[in-house]
């Protein structure tokens, strides 16, 4: 019996008894086909979902690169800004706070710098190059033996990137923060003010009364009209002599009137010298007494300066000039304790108290 033949759906004739492997082979490769495209297919997406956290990541990168760079560049402002002579300010102040005419024999800690204030920027045409000349206050913080936070300023003059610091450090008032207007010498654009006798003894009687511990004494040369107002001394020691280094009116002359300027109100630049008080040095209470002089700048203004009736009114960092202010160093008199002064020892009284000495701890400057 011979073999069966049907036509199969191409048309092609095929045996009975035989397997048609066309279509699966047609499958098989459909298959594969559709194996590879999907695995193409999830290689594009992970490509894209790569790229998109690659460009995050590059992003954030970049973000945070930039902050930090703002961050240094603000930083590296702000010291530009700030520190100029810095350096040379700290040194003479060590100096003058560890030297043998240091005006705290018993010690100091923790100093810190309290920021800078540029008070001056001209061009000094006096040497054949032009010099650009930049003076700046830089003011500091520290701790004495008694626990009381002391503050000084240090003038500093910048000459063509260069710094120095002439006149020793100011001790300054309580709550003083440095101010504007600094000069290491007499200023340019104000008039001189003519010394005189009564000038010198007003100072003197001044600078004694603000290196010792008598607030009423210090505040009745003060004349503040205000009565509820009281003001503090450095409380340092005992007055050796003062130098005055320049003395010039406050306000500057227009143009040709000088009138106006030579009048009302005076600055002068005085160096204090003084003993310190004695202090106790060690826990046996043994005191130890300086010999050497301490010194400190100051600058003062003065109210109708060439006049019977002149009188401190105001005191400051060295160099200080438009910013002295009438009584601006003033202390509310319900708030402060005041001292009295005997011939030998210092005692204190608190308002209201009568005579009877009670020990005082007083803020000091």
């Amino acid at each position: 019996m011979g073999r069966t033949r049907r036509k199969h759906g191409s048309g092609a004739a095929v045996d009975f008894g035989t397997e048609d492997t066309r279509n699966n082979l047609e499958k098989q490769v459909f298959d594969e086909y559709k194996r590879r495209t999907s695995v193409v297919k999830i290689i594009i997406i992970l490509a894209v979902i790569l790229a998109f956290l690659s460009f995050g990541m590059v992003m954030g990168n970049a973000s945070r690169i930039n902050e930090a760079i703002a961050k240094a560049e603000s930083v590296s402002a702000h010291t530009g800004n700030e520190q100029p002579g810095k350096s040379a300010a700290l040194r003479n102040v060590n100096a003058w706070l560890t030297g043998s005419n240091t005006p705290f024999p018993a010690g100091v800690s923790n100093i810190m710098w309290d920021g800078a204030v540029k008070t001056a920027d001209y061009t000094d045409n006096a040497a054949n190059t032009p010099v650009n000349v930049q003076h700046w206050v830089h003011t500091f913080e520290f701790t004495d033996h008694a626990g009381n936070v002391r503050r000084v300023s240090q003038i500093t003059v910048v000459r063509d990137g260069v710094a120095s610091a002439p006149n020793d450090p100011s001790i300054l008032p309580p709550d003083a923060t440095a101010k504007t207007s600094g000069q290491s010498t007499k200023p340019n654009g104000h008039l001189s003010l003519d010394n005189s006798n009564t000038l010198d003894n007003l100072i003197k009687t001044w600078a004694k009364a603000y290196v010792g511990k008598d607030m009423n004494a210090f505040t009745v040369l003060i004349a503040d009209p205000d009565t509820n107002h009281i003001y503090q001394p450095a409380n340092l020691g005992t007055l050796e002599n003062v130098g005055q280094n320049w003395a010039v009116w406050q306000t500057k002359p227009d143009s040709d009137d000088t009138d106006k300027a030579r009048s009302g109100y005076a600055v002068v630049s005085v160096t204090l010298n003084f003993h310190p008080y004695p202090n106790t040095a060690d826990a046996t209470n043994t005191q130890t007494t300086q010999t050497q002089t301490a010194r400190t700048t100051l600058s003062l203004l003065v109210k109708d300066p060439q006049s019977g009736s002149a009188k401190i009114v105001d005191w400051g960092a060295d160099g200080m000039i438009d910013t002295l202010k009438p009584y601006a160093n003033a202390l509310a008199k319900d708030t402060v304790a005041t001292t009295t002064t005997t011939t030998d020892d210092d005692t204190t009284t608190t308002p209201g108290s009568g005579d009877t000495p009670t020990p005082q701890a007083t803020n000091l400057p």
